[in-house]
């Protein structure tokens, strides 16, 4: 039973040097009501379909975040939105590369388990009105918020 615990211990040791977690990062629950953003900018939004629905089902668009964004030990200083409710940082969108973020998986192999990924609303939403998408970056260093 004692070699087991040690074991294991030692396993725990091994593998908490390899991984590499968001330790830095804090969540706390709070009950804020919505406020829409106001004098952001709209992007001006790109498709890779031809069609109708083009900008307000799959647009998506590469925007400046305003300041260095930390994530993984990499820094950010663009995030490209998409109509559907998510965000990815680094490179830009497009649809042979970000396909599956608009199916809503990411578990494919490569090239398609690109991250990281923002997504608090991800799903197929579509747009009725693609002028209430906005940006805004506020704050003065180092307490900046980009919100979008």
């Amino acid at each position: 039973m004692k070699k087991a615990k040690l074991f294991l211990l030692f396993l725990l040791v091994v593998l908490a040097a390899h991984v590499k977690a968001q330790v830095n990062y804090l969540f706390s629950a709070n009950s804020i009501p919505y406020v829409p953003v106001s004098g952001g900018i709209t992007p001006h939004l790109l498709s890779d379909y031809p069609g109708v629905w083009e900008l307000t089902d799959e647009g998506f668009a590469t925007v400046p975040i305003g300041f260095d964004f930390v994530y993984n030990m990499e820094n950010y200083t663009q995030a490209n939105v998409c109509v559907n409710g998510f965000i990815t940082l680094g490179g830009t969108l497009d649809i042979f590369y970000n396909y599956p973020y608009y199916k809503n998986t990411i578990a494919w192999a490569p090239p398609y388990n690109k991250r990281p990924i923002i997504a608090p609303l991800w799903d197929d939403l579509v747009l009725s009105d693609t002028s209430m998408l906005v940006y805004k970056t506020t704050g003065t260093a180092p307490f900046r918020v980009f919100t979008i």
